[in-house]
């Protein structure tokens, strides 16, 4: 029989194995996913139109004050954008790399602290910098024709390492409150 070719849909191009375990209408959005995919167009977006170009208005309008409070109060505000990524990534450091009370000075718990957010941060960065620009799979860039700079890579770099140097310093200063006894500490059975 002759072999006929055609066009899939959008909804044909976008699977996951995924698909075959959950509804689609409950993964669909999941941790900010699409379709349980980080690297595939959101549904929302019309592919026919140049990137940029799709507007951000849902086409039966906007969300009325109850629809944002109904996402608000059932979490799906929540469970369904990265927020529940970055929870994950924070329950993963916090189970493996706890708080350390045992450092002596502000100066160990601050660099302890640094050490181990830069790690975690510059490894989140970089898996999306990876996929995205080194294997090719980001595609359909928010900006068509942007060109990429490395005055611009090095620009959020430095940003990004002055927010790492903040959140050190907020968590070694607690942990100092804690150790001398300036803030009172519950362990998590009293919690």
């Amino acid at each position: 029989s002759p072999s006929h070719h055609r066009t899939l849909s959008r909804t044909e191009r976008v699977t996951s194995p995924m698909q075959n375990f959950m509804p689609s209408s409950i993964l669909n959005g999941l941790g900010g996913s699409n379709h349980g995919s980080f690297f595939t167009v959101s549904d929302s977006v019309d592919t026919e139109k140049p990137p940029g170009c799709t507007s951000l208005i849902p086409p039966k309008g906007p969300d009325s004050v109850s629809d944002t409070l109904k996402n608000i109060m059932t979490g799906a505000a929540f469970f369904y954008s990265p927020n529940l990524t970055w929870l994950a990534l924070c329950a993963v450091v916090w189970l493996f790399f706890p708080y350390s009370l045992e450092a002596t000075t502000w100066q160990e718990s601050f660099m302890e602290r640094f050490l181990l957010n830069h790690v975690v941060i510059l490894s989140y960065i970089g898996f999306w910098h990876f996929t995205l620009y080194g294997l090719g799979w980001g595609r359909r860039p928010f900006v068509a024709n942007r060109t990429y700079s490395y005055a611009k890579l090095f620009h959020n770099i430095f940003y990004t390492e002055l927010g790492v140097l903040q959140w050190a310093f907020t968590e070694a200063a607690f942990l100092h409150c804690y150790r001398t006894g300036k803030l009172r500490i519950n362990d998590n059975i009293d919690s």
